[in-house]
């Protein structure tokens, strides 16, 4: 039926594009092309160099002339849609056409062969029956049976659950899908059958509803949850229609597909949102609480909430002891409470060792198991996540199954390990708090002990407030005051506390044999060792003061004792027998300290001096006056 029409088009469109930079045709040769398209003889066209814009002028001018040969303008086609069009006509790209009134012929119209000056025939579109049934079919009966043959092979065969019941719910059909889904082996097990058989139970009261709705608006659609043949639940989003057209009964048609699978995403997805939400309301939660104690309690317990679980417990890291020890628990009992771990210990010590979390499901069975709590709890399963902060361990988050029996997954790992860095930070922000709140008081009493050495008192009384306030206020293990004698040569104990020795054996020269104390009075330094290796050789002390056991520490600060920019003597304090790490505040503290110290200790001396004094002119006077 195109053939006219191709031919037309062809002549219109296509041959102008293959010329270049020719002007646009005047009307006489438009006039001229158009009389031998009349006549069905071969034109000389428009010229060897048209170019595509005078092409598409050309065009403008016959398409205005060529109604009077083939009548209305119908229609537009698009043409060289393909490259080999496009490359046997020399064009870049599609290009459009106008269809007319006799470019049009009814289908099985026969056409002379010389239908124009150069006839060609191209194929539009050509349909093959691929089906053999179909293309041998004498007649429309023939075909139908075909088809419904192909059809009943095409439900068959679906991976769509497609089946039939009546108005009370009862199978009549099933497919091979529906078979297979439900976890059955033929159709016949099925058919008879009410589909509320397979409904779950918790939806089962909703089943008439569905039977109501599709018998009165003609068609139903939603999710069941059905039973398989084993008892699991499968979710399928089912769309049904009502057919009584020709039939003695109404059959209710149905089409579903399974997507148990994509309700689990979903529900995985809605669960994991409103957990994140949660967590969002416990990190505001903790960061919020200052004090330690309880936030450490309120961890513990939103841990095990977050998670479904009703126990746990949160383990601190003891840098000093390199122990990990239970500080909070929850659910677990008070026996629980100060139970030391080292690393690589159960599985606290475990994630600590390895700063990864670690979840087990068979305890009982673990080689990470402890024998203490398995005589004493009743959990089968734990997930615990380190509490690090800037790479620094802080302790260890557990959370545990006594009571819910519960297993834990990947997802409650990484959930808690989530909560556990930013518990890290508000246990951080809890223990700085306290230290602020601690250097505070600590100040408060310094002021109050710097008012109190004020006092007039002898040099003694004023050395015992002195050691005694330090050791209460910056809790240091043994102190010692050394001043220097009036030639600056030998720095010896005027006071001293925690020591084992007799004051008067407690001296050092001042010079290379008296070490880091000495230097720290020559050079008006402050000199702290924490314990980190050996003691820096130029900090020894030369026999026999090495064997003082009153300066034997690894631990240990020495400040010098400076009044109106002349040293005195030092103050040396350490942690002796708590090896614990000196903390800058309160070294800092401590030379807050010794400088008040220092102007005491010199106003004691200036004070016992001048009551000496002041006795020795009494007795002149008591001579004189005899």
């Amino acid at each position: 039926m195109h053939v006219l029409a191709r031919y037309g088009w062809i002549g219109l469109i296509v041959m102008f594009p293959l010329f270049a930079d020719a002007a646009c045709p005047d009307q006489s040769t438009v006039a001229s092309y158009l009389a031998d398209f009349k006549a069905a003889r071969a034109s000389k066209g428009f010229g060897s160099d048209l170019s595509l814009a005078d092409a598409e002028c050309a065009r403008g001018k016959l398409v205005k002339e060529l109604p009077q040969v083939l009548g209305r303008v119908v229609g537009y086609k698009a043409g060289f849609t393909n490259p080999a069009a496009q490359e046997r006509f020399g064009v870049k790209g599609p290009a459009w056409g106008v269809m007319f009134e006799k470019m049009m012929v009814d289908s099985g119209a026969k056409l002379p062969a010389k239908f124009g000056a150069r006839p060609q025939y191209e194929a539009d579109f050509i349909a093959v029956a691929k089906d053999a049934g179909l293309a041998d079919a004498k007649t429309p009966l023939e075909a139908l049976r075909h088809s419904e043959e192909r059809y009943r092979d095409l439900v068959e065969n679906s991976e769509a659950l497609i089946y039939t019941h009546d108005p009370e719910g009862k199978l009549l059909s099933v497919n091979r899908a529906m078979v297979r889904h439900l976890g059955y082996s033929l159709a016949e097990e099925l058919l008879g059958r009410k589909l509320s058989e397979f409904v779950a139970s918790d939806v089962l009261h909703l089943f008439d509803a569905y039977l109501n709705t599709v018998m009165k608006d003609g068609h139903a659609e939603g999710l069941m949850k059905l039973l398989t043949r084993g008892g699991e639940e499968r979710f399928f989003e089912y769309r049904n229609s009502l057919r009584a057209e020709g039939l003695a009964r109404p059959i209710v048609h149905g089409i579903a597909h399974d997507v148990t699978e994509r309700m689990q995403v979903e529900r995985a997805l809605a669960k994991r949102t409103r957990r994140m939400q949660t967590l969002r309301t416990i990190t505001l939660e903790i960061t919020r609480e200052l004090d330690l104690k309880t936030l450490l309690g309120l961890i513990t317990r939103r841990a095990a909430a977050l998670l479904g679980a009703a126990s746990g417990a949160v383990y601190l890291w003891d840098e000093t002891a390199q122990v990990l020890s239970a500080q909070a628990v929850y659910s677990l009992g008070e026996w629980t409470r100060g139970k030391s771990l080292r690393l690589g210990e159960e599985i606290a010590g475990t994630v600590a060792q390895r700063r990864d979390g670690m979840i087990v499901n068979d305890y009982e069975t673990s080689p990470h198991a402890s024998s203490f709590f398995l005589e004493r709890a009743g959990f089968t399963a734990v997930v615990a996540e380190p509490l690090v902060y800037h790479d620094r361990l802080i302790g260890v988050l557990t959370v545990n199954n006594e009571g819910t029996w519960q297993l834990f997954s990947e997802e409650d790992r990484n959930l808690l390990g989530i909560l556990a860095a930013d518990a890290a930070i508000a246990i951080e922000n809890a223990r700085l708090y306290s230290a602020l709140a601690d250097s505070k008081r600590r100040l408060e009493e310094l002021y109050e002990l710097g008012v109190a050495m004020q006092e007039d008192r002898t040099l003694r009384a004023g050395l015992d407030l002195i050691l005694k306030g330090a050791q209460t206020v910056l809790r240091f293990d043994r102190m010692n005051i050394l001043i220097a004698d009036p030639d600056g040569t030998r720095l010896s104990a005027v006071a001293s506390l925690g020591t084992e020795e007799p004051i008067e054996q407690i001296y050092v020269p001042v010079g290379p044999e008296g070490g880091g104390i000495a230097k720290a009075f020559l050079e008006r330094k402050d000199i702290v060792w924490e314990g980190a290796g050996p003691v820096p050789e130029e900090w020894r002390l030369a026999p026999p003061y090495s064997e003082i056991k009153a300066f034997r520490s690894r631990c240990f600060v020495i400040v010098p004792l400076i009044v109106r920019g002349a040293a005195i003597g030092v103050l040396g304090a350490d942690k002796k027998f708590s090896q614990e790490a000196i903390p800058s505040e309160t070294i800092h503290l401590l030379k807050i300290f010794a400088a008040q110290a220092a102007i005491t200790i010199d106003d004691a001396r200036l004070y016992e001096e001048v009551t000496r004094h002041a006795k020795e002119l009494g007795k002149v006077e008591d001579q004189t006056d005899r």
